[in-house]
Protein backbone atom coordinates (compact mmCIF):
# COMPACT_ATOMS: atom_id res chain seq x y z
CA UNK A 1 0.00 0.00 0.00
CA UNK A 2 1.07 3.23 -1.21
CA UNK A 3 0.99 6.67 0.26
CA UNK A 4 -1.02 9.20 -1.40
CA UNK A 5 0.43 10.91 -3.92
CA UNK A 6 -1.67 13.69 -4.59
CA UNK A 7 -3.54 14.97 -1.17
CA UNK A 8 -6.29 17.04 -3.24
CA UNK A 9 -7.94 13.83 -3.81
CA UNK A 10 -11.04 15.21 -3.89
CA UNK A 11 -12.72 11.20 -3.15
CA UNK A 12 -10.11 10.69 -0.33
CA UNK A 13 -11.81 14.18 1.63
CA UNK A 14 -15.31 12.54 0.44
CA UNK A 15 -14.41 9.52 2.28
CA UNK A 16 -12.91 11.15 5.28
CA UNK A 17 -16.02 13.28 5.64
CA UNK A 18 -18.22 10.04 5.53
CA UNK A 19 -16.00 8.33 8.18
CA UNK A 20 -16.44 11.62 10.74
CA UNK A 21 -20.07 12.01 10.38
CA UNK A 22 -20.98 8.44 11.87
CA UNK A 23 -21.42 9.56 14.96
CA UNK A 24 -23.84 12.54 14.09
CA UNK A 25 -25.44 10.25 11.84
CA UNK A 26 -25.55 7.31 14.42
CA UNK A 27 -27.07 9.56 17.31
CA UNK A 28 -29.05 12.34 15.06
CA UNK A 29 -31.11 10.07 12.83
CA UNK A 30 -31.73 7.85 16.08
CA UNK A 31 -33.61 10.64 18.27
CA UNK A 32 -37.08 10.45 16.94
CA UNK A 33 -37.08 6.87 17.65
CA UNK A 34 -37.15 7.38 21.61
CA UNK A 35 -40.87 7.29 21.80
CA UNK A 36 -41.67 4.24 19.55
CA UNK A 37 -39.43 2.38 21.27
CA UNK A 38 -39.97 3.19 24.88
CA UNK A 39 -43.80 2.13 23.62
CA UNK A 40 -42.75 -0.88 22.09
CA UNK A 41 -40.47 -2.50 25.12
CA UNK A 42 -43.08 -0.87 27.55
CA UNK A 43 -40.08 1.25 29.37
CA UNK A 44 -40.16 5.05 30.19
CA UNK A 45 -38.29 7.08 27.74
CA UNK A 46 -35.39 7.80 30.48
CA UNK A 47 -34.18 4.12 30.24
CA UNK A 48 -33.96 4.84 26.29
CA UNK A 49 -31.95 7.52 26.62
CA UNK A 50 -29.41 4.77 28.16
CA UNK A 51 -29.24 3.45 24.59
CA UNK A 52 -28.05 6.83 23.59
CA UNK A 53 -25.31 6.97 26.35
CA UNK A 54 -24.01 3.75 25.57
CA UNK A 55 -23.38 4.78 22.10
CA UNK A 56 -21.56 7.98 23.39
CA UNK A 57 -19.51 6.10 25.62
CA UNK A 58 -18.42 3.52 22.97
CA UNK A 59 -17.63 6.61 20.98
CA UNK A 60 -15.19 8.20 23.60
CA UNK A 61 -13.64 5.03 24.97
CA UNK A 62 -13.26 3.60 22.15
CA UNK A 63 -11.17 6.20 20.50
CA UNK A 64 -8.03 5.80 23.25
CA UNK A 65 -7.12 2.24 21.60
CA UNK A 66 -7.33 3.21 17.67
CA UNK A 67 -4.48 5.35 17.96
CA UNK A 68 -1.83 2.88 18.89
CA UNK A 69 -3.53 0.55 16.27
CA UNK A 70 -3.24 2.70 13.43
CA UNK A 71 0.74 3.66 14.33
CA UNK A 72 1.42 -0.24 14.46
CA UNK A 73 -0.62 -1.64 11.98
CA UNK A 74 -1.80 1.38 9.29
CA UNK A 75 -4.91 3.58 9.22
CA UNK A 76 -6.63 0.77 6.62
CA UNK A 77 -6.41 -1.98 8.98
CA UNK A 78 -7.82 -0.25 11.80
CA UNK A 79 -10.84 1.01 9.93
CA UNK A 80 -11.26 -2.23 9.21
CA UNK A 81 -11.78 -3.57 12.38
CA UNK A 82 -14.04 -0.15 13.66
CA UNK A 83 -16.32 -0.59 10.66
CA UNK A 84 -16.50 -3.97 10.71
CA UNK A 85 -17.59 -3.64 14.56
CA UNK A 86 -20.03 -0.88 13.35
CA UNK A 87 -21.74 -2.74 10.65
CA UNK A 88 -22.58 -6.13 12.77
CA UNK A 89 -23.55 -3.99 15.84
CA UNK A 90 -25.68 -1.69 13.51
CA UNK A 91 -27.91 -5.06 11.75
CA UNK A 92 -28.12 -6.65 14.76
CA UNK A 93 -30.37 -4.14 16.60
CA UNK A 94 -32.79 -5.24 14.29
CA UNK A 95 -33.22 -8.42 15.63
CA UNK A 96 -33.07 -6.90 19.88
CA UNK A 97 -36.06 -8.12 21.81
CA UNK A 98 -35.25 -5.66 24.75
CA UNK A 99 -33.76 -2.24 26.00
CA UNK A 100 -30.82 -4.10 27.78
CA UNK A 101 -29.63 -5.45 23.97
CA UNK A 102 -29.63 -2.21 22.44
CA UNK A 103 -27.73 -0.88 25.08
CA UNK A 104 -25.24 -3.48 24.26
CA UNK A 105 -25.21 -3.29 21.13
CA UNK A 106 -24.94 0.78 20.80
CA UNK A 107 -22.41 0.86 23.03
CA UNK A 108 -20.18 -1.81 20.48
CA UNK A 109 -21.62 0.31 17.44
CA UNK A 110 -19.69 3.86 19.45
CA UNK A 111 -16.56 1.32 19.86
CA UNK A 112 -16.57 0.87 15.81
CA UNK A 113 -18.09 4.21 14.66
CA UNK A 114 -15.20 6.03 16.57
CA UNK A 115 -12.87 4.38 14.85
CA UNK A 116 -13.92 6.59 11.09
CA UNK A 117 -13.04 9.84 13.43
CA UNK A 118 -9.71 8.77 14.84
CA UNK A 119 -8.82 7.45 11.65
CA UNK A 120 -10.00 10.50 9.38
CA UNK A 121 -8.21 13.30 11.72
CA UNK A 122 -4.75 10.57 11.27
CA UNK A 123 -4.96 10.33 7.71
CA UNK A 124 -5.32 14.56 7.88
CA UNK A 125 -2.49 14.31 10.19
CA UNK A 126 -0.69 12.48 8.00
CA UNK A 127 -0.93 14.18 4.10
CA UNK A 128 -1.07 18.29 5.46
CA UNK A 129 0.59 20.47 7.89
CA UNK A 130 -0.54 23.64 9.91
CA UNK A 131 -2.65 25.55 8.15
CA UNK A 132 -3.34 23.19 5.26
CA UNK A 133 -4.48 20.15 7.67
CA UNK A 134 -7.30 23.15 9.51
CA UNK A 135 -8.02 24.01 5.93
CA UNK A 136 -9.04 20.21 5.40
CA UNK A 137 -10.40 19.80 8.46
CA UNK A 138 -13.13 22.81 7.28
CA UNK A 139 -13.64 20.63 4.66
CA UNK A 140 -14.61 17.98 6.84
CA UNK A 141 -16.71 19.95 8.90
CA UNK A 142 -19.09 20.84 5.56
CA UNK A 143 -19.51 16.95 5.49
CA UNK A 144 -20.21 16.42 8.59
CA UNK A 145 -22.35 19.26 9.67
CA UNK A 146 -24.86 18.10 6.52
CA UNK A 147 -26.11 15.53 8.99
CA UNK A 148 -27.57 17.20 12.24
CA UNK A 149 -29.52 19.11 9.79
CA UNK A 150 -30.65 15.85 7.55
CA UNK A 151 -30.27 12.74 10.32
CA UNK A 152 -33.30 14.07 12.24
CA UNK A 153 -35.68 14.79 9.19
CA UNK A 154 -34.71 11.64 7.73
CA UNK A 155 -35.48 10.05 11.15
CA UNK A 156 -38.92 11.43 11.37
CA UNK A 157 -39.96 10.43 7.64
CA UNK A 158 -38.60 6.94 8.43
CA UNK A 159 -40.44 6.35 11.33
CA UNK A 160 -43.84 7.73 9.91
CA UNK A 161 -43.87 4.74 7.28
CA UNK A 162 -41.90 2.48 8.82
CA UNK A 163 -40.03 0.95 12.18
CA UNK A 164 -37.44 2.12 14.13
CA UNK A 165 -35.45 -0.88 13.11
CA UNK A 166 -34.96 0.86 9.47
CA UNK A 167 -32.88 3.23 11.00
CA UNK A 168 -30.60 0.60 11.89
CA UNK A 169 -30.62 -1.33 8.73
CA UNK A 170 -29.31 2.44 6.95
CA UNK A 171 -26.92 2.71 9.38
CA UNK A 172 -25.73 -0.66 8.70
CA UNK A 173 -26.23 -0.25 4.86
CA UNK A 174 -23.69 3.53 5.43
CA UNK A 175 -21.26 1.64 7.32
CA UNK A 176 -21.34 -1.22 4.18
CA UNK A 177 -20.81 1.98 2.10
CA UNK A 178 -17.78 3.38 3.54
CA UNK A 179 -16.34 -0.49 4.07
CA UNK A 180 -16.03 -0.54 0.68
CA UNK A 181 -14.86 2.62 -0.30
CA UNK A 182 -12.38 2.34 2.31
CA UNK A 183 -11.15 -0.78 0.86
CA UNK A 184 -10.93 0.20 -2.56
CA UNK A 185 -10.06 4.00 -2.31
CA UNK A 186 -8.51 5.33 0.13
CA UNK A 187 -4.91 4.29 0.49
CA UNK A 188 -2.81 3.75 3.25
CA UNK A 189 -1.42 6.86 4.56
CA UNK A 190 0.76 5.38 7.27
CA UNK A 191 3.50 2.80 5.18
CA UNK A 192 5.18 0.12 7.38
CA UNK A 193 8.43 1.80 7.40
CA UNK A 194 6.65 4.78 9.14
CA UNK A 195 5.00 2.44 11.26
CA UNK A 196 5.98 2.10 14.90
CA UNK A 197 5.56 -2.10 15.46
CA UNK A 198 5.43 -1.27 19.67
CA UNK A 199 2.93 1.35 19.37
CA UNK A 200 0.49 -0.77 21.40
CA UNK A 201 3.11 -1.58 24.31
CA UNK A 202 3.66 1.99 24.17
CA UNK A 203 0.62 3.56 24.06
CA UNK A 204 0.66 5.02 27.53
CA UNK A 205 4.16 6.09 27.41
CA UNK A 206 3.40 7.54 23.95
CA UNK A 207 0.31 9.34 26.00
CA UNK A 208 2.44 10.34 28.43
CA UNK A 209 4.67 12.14 25.58
CA UNK A 210 1.96 13.53 24.09
CA UNK A 211 0.28 15.35 27.14
CA UNK A 212 3.69 16.90 27.59
CA UNK A 213 3.43 18.96 24.84
CA UNK A 214 2.25 22.91 25.58
CA UNK A 215 0.83 23.45 22.70
CA UNK A 216 -1.32 19.93 22.52
CA UNK A 217 -2.53 20.88 26.11
CA UNK A 218 -3.08 24.29 24.89
CA UNK A 219 -5.03 23.74 21.84
CA UNK A 220 -7.06 20.28 23.39
CA UNK A 221 -8.17 22.93 26.44
CA UNK A 222 -9.35 25.62 23.97
CA UNK A 223 -11.15 23.15 22.00
CA UNK A 224 -12.70 21.29 24.34
CA UNK A 225 -14.38 24.39 26.47
CA UNK A 226 -15.54 25.65 22.77
CA UNK A 227 -17.02 21.79 22.08
CA UNK A 228 -18.70 22.41 25.64
CA UNK A 229 -20.44 25.30 24.46
CA UNK A 230 -22.03 22.96 21.64
CA UNK A 231 -22.53 20.16 23.97
CA UNK A 232 -24.20 22.08 26.33
CA UNK A 233 -26.44 23.49 23.38
CA UNK A 234 -27.16 20.15 22.31
CA UNK A 235 -28.51 18.71 25.92
CA UNK A 236 -30.44 21.57 26.87
CA UNK A 237 -32.26 23.69 23.68
CA UNK A 238 -35.13 21.08 23.35
CA UNK A 239 -36.41 22.33 26.43
CA UNK A 240 -35.18 25.96 25.91
CA UNK A 241 -37.25 26.23 22.79
CA UNK A 242 -39.24 23.28 23.06
CA UNK A 243 -40.63 23.03 27.08
CA UNK A 244 -40.16 26.86 27.64
CA UNK A 245 -40.59 28.88 24.26
CA UNK A 246 -43.39 26.35 22.89
CA UNK A 247 -41.68 25.64 20.23
CA UNK A 248 -43.38 22.60 17.72
CA UNK A 249 -41.75 19.52 16.81
CA UNK A 250 -41.25 21.12 13.48
CA UNK A 251 -40.26 24.13 14.40
CA UNK A 252 -37.13 22.59 16.94
CA UNK A 253 -35.72 20.83 14.00
CA UNK A 254 -35.88 24.15 11.51
CA UNK A 255 -34.27 25.78 14.11
CA UNK A 256 -31.67 23.28 14.80
CA UNK A 257 -30.46 23.07 11.01
CA UNK A 258 -30.14 26.58 11.02
CA UNK A 259 -27.58 26.69 13.54
CA UNK A 260 -26.13 23.50 12.11
CA UNK A 261 -26.15 25.47 8.41
CA UNK A 262 -24.32 28.17 10.55
CA UNK A 263 -22.05 26.17 11.93
CA UNK A 264 -21.18 25.19 8.38
CA UNK A 265 -20.74 28.34 6.84
CA UNK A 266 -18.40 29.68 9.41
CA UNK A 267 -16.38 26.72 8.79
CA UNK A 268 -15.54 27.64 5.13
CA UNK A 269 -15.26 31.30 5.74
CA UNK A 270 -12.39 29.74 7.90
CA UNK A 271 -11.21 28.16 4.89
CA UNK A 272 -11.03 31.37 3.40
CA UNK A 273 -9.36 33.16 6.08
CA UNK A 274 -6.39 30.93 6.43
CA UNK A 275 -4.81 32.07 3.34
CA UNK A 276 -4.93 35.60 4.87
CA UNK A 277 -4.40 34.68 8.93
CA UNK A 278 -2.44 31.51 10.75
CA UNK A 279 -5.23 29.57 13.33
CA UNK A 280 -4.18 31.43 16.36
CA UNK A 281 -5.04 35.02 14.92
CA UNK A 282 -8.28 32.92 13.73
CA UNK A 283 -9.00 31.31 17.30
CA UNK A 284 -7.72 34.59 19.33
CA UNK A 285 -10.46 36.52 17.35
CA UNK A 286 -13.34 34.11 16.88
CA UNK A 287 -13.23 32.59 20.89
CA UNK A 288 -13.60 36.48 22.00
CA UNK A 289 -16.70 36.61 19.48
CA UNK A 290 -17.98 33.70 21.08
CA UNK A 291 -18.05 35.42 24.74
CA UNK A 292 -19.43 38.32 23.78
CA UNK A 293 -21.63 36.46 22.50
CA UNK A 294 -22.11 33.70 25.55
CA UNK A 295 -22.17 37.47 27.61
CA UNK A 296 -25.73 38.43 25.70
CA UNK A 297 -26.80 34.70 26.40
CA UNK A 298 -25.96 34.63 29.59
CA UNK A 299 -27.78 38.06 30.42
CA UNK A 300 -31.15 37.08 28.41
CA UNK A 301 -30.93 33.96 30.16
CA UNK A 302 -31.21 35.67 33.71
CA UNK A 303 -33.68 38.17 32.80
CA UNK A 304 -35.39 37.69 29.94
CA UNK A 305 -34.78 41.08 28.37
CA UNK A 306 -35.28 40.40 24.41
CA UNK A 307 -37.45 36.96 25.22
CA UNK A 308 -36.88 34.48 22.60
CA UNK A 309 -35.08 36.33 20.26
CA UNK A 310 -32.64 37.28 23.09
CA UNK A 311 -31.45 33.11 23.43
CA UNK A 312 -31.63 32.45 19.52
CA UNK A 313 -30.06 35.20 17.85
CA UNK A 314 -26.47 34.56 20.82
CA UNK A 315 -27.04 31.01 20.78
CA UNK A 316 -26.75 31.23 16.28
CA UNK A 317 -23.28 32.99 16.57
CA UNK A 318 -22.08 30.90 19.75
CA UNK A 319 -22.73 28.02 17.97
CA UNK A 320 -21.81 29.02 14.26
CA UNK A 321 -18.26 30.26 15.58
CA UNK A 322 -17.27 26.79 16.69
CA UNK A 323 -16.92 26.16 12.98
CA UNK A 324 -13.94 28.79 12.98
CA UNK A 325 -12.36 27.62 15.95
CA UNK A 326 -12.68 23.82 16.39
CA UNK A 327 -10.77 22.70 12.83
CA UNK A 328 -7.81 25.32 14.17
CA UNK A 329 -7.71 23.61 17.18
CA UNK A 330 -7.55 20.71 16.03
CA UNK A 331 -4.82 21.26 13.33
CA UNK A 332 -2.89 22.97 15.97
CA UNK A 333 -3.32 20.23 18.42
CA UNK A 334 -1.92 17.64 15.97
CA UNK A 335 1.09 19.81 14.64
CA UNK A 336 4.06 18.10 16.14
CA UNK A 337 2.70 14.63 16.29
CA UNK A 338 3.37 13.34 12.60
CA UNK A 339 5.28 10.31 14.13
CA UNK A 340 2.64 9.13 16.27
CA UNK A 341 -0.82 11.04 14.84
CA UNK A 342 -3.12 7.84 15.64
CA UNK A 343 -2.32 7.80 19.08
CA UNK A 344 -2.63 12.13 19.05
CA UNK A 345 -5.67 12.15 17.56
CA UNK A 346 -7.32 9.27 19.56
CA UNK A 347 -6.10 10.84 22.74
CA UNK A 348 -7.34 14.47 21.54
CA UNK A 349 -10.94 13.06 20.75
CA UNK A 350 -11.20 11.13 24.17
CA UNK A 351 -10.49 14.05 25.93
CA UNK A 352 -12.41 16.15 23.85
CA UNK A 353 -15.33 13.91 24.85
CA UNK A 354 -14.57 14.23 27.87
CA UNK A 355 -14.65 18.09 27.87
CA UNK A 356 -18.27 17.69 26.06
CA UNK A 357 -19.28 15.06 28.37
CA UNK A 358 -18.63 17.49 31.71
CA UNK A 359 -20.80 20.58 30.00
CA UNK A 360 -23.50 17.74 29.58
CA UNK A 361 -23.60 16.65 32.96
CA UNK A 362 -23.31 20.01 34.16
CA UNK A 363 -26.32 21.43 32.21
CA UNK A 364 -28.35 18.40 33.24
CA UNK A 365 -27.42 18.26 36.91
CA UNK A 366 -28.62 22.22 37.41
CA UNK A 367 -31.57 21.62 35.72
CA UNK A 368 -34.32 23.86 37.56
CA UNK A 369 -36.79 24.91 35.31
CA UNK A 370 -35.70 28.47 33.99
CA UNK A 371 -33.02 28.97 30.70
CA UNK A 372 -30.11 29.87 33.52
CA UNK A 373 -28.65 26.22 33.36
CA UNK A 374 -27.50 26.27 29.92
CA UNK A 375 -27.34 29.66 29.04
CA UNK A 376 -24.82 29.86 32.03
CA UNK A 377 -22.87 26.49 31.24
CA UNK A 378 -22.35 28.25 27.74
CA UNK A 379 -20.66 30.78 29.21
CA UNK A 380 -18.67 29.48 31.70
CA UNK A 381 -17.26 27.35 28.78
CA UNK A 382 -17.04 29.83 26.24
CA UNK A 383 -15.37 32.45 29.09
CA UNK A 384 -12.75 29.49 29.81
CA UNK A 385 -11.77 28.51 26.34
CA UNK A 386 -11.17 32.28 25.53
CA UNK A 387 -8.37 32.44 28.65
CA UNK A 388 -7.45 29.48 28.40
CA UNK A 389 -6.00 29.99 25.02
CA UNK A 390 -4.53 32.82 25.49
CA UNK A 391 -2.77 31.76 28.89
CA UNK A 392 -1.76 28.09 27.05
CA UNK A 393 -1.58 28.58 23.62
CA UNK A 394 -0.50 32.34 22.99
CA UNK A 395 1.55 32.81 25.90
CA UNK A 396 3.51 29.53 25.70
CA UNK A 397 4.05 31.24 21.75
CA UNK A 398 4.99 34.53 23.09
CA UNK A 399 7.66 32.47 25.70
CA UNK A 400 9.41 30.74 22.59
CA UNK A 401 9.69 33.91 20.78
CA UNK A 402 11.67 35.74 24.26
CA UNK A 403 13.54 32.26 24.29
CA UNK A 404 14.74 32.13 20.84
CA UNK A 405 15.60 36.05 20.54
CA UNK A 406 17.70 35.62 23.53
CA UNK A 407 19.68 32.74 22.17
CA UNK A 408 20.35 34.59 19.28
Amino acid sequence: MNQIKNPNNNLTILILGLLTAFGPLSIDMYLPSFVSLSEEFAVPISQIQLTLGAFIIGMGAGQIFYGPLSDQYGRRTSLFVGLFLYICSSFLCIYAHSVEQIILLRFIQGLGGCAGTVMARAVVRDLYDGDDAAKIFSVLMLIMGVAPILAPTIGGFILSAYTWRIIFIILGCIGVLAFINVLFFLKETNPKEKRNPRALKMAFSTYREIVKDKSFIGYLCTGGMIQGVLFSYITGSSFVFMKYYHLTESQYGLLFGLNAFGLIMASQVNRYLLSRMSINQIIKRVTLVNFICACFLLFNGITETFGFYGIAVPLFFCIASIGMVFPNTTAGALLNHSTHAGSASALLGTLLFVFGSSSTLSVSLFANGTLIPMTAVIFFCSLMGLSLFRFLVLRNDQSAVAESSSKS
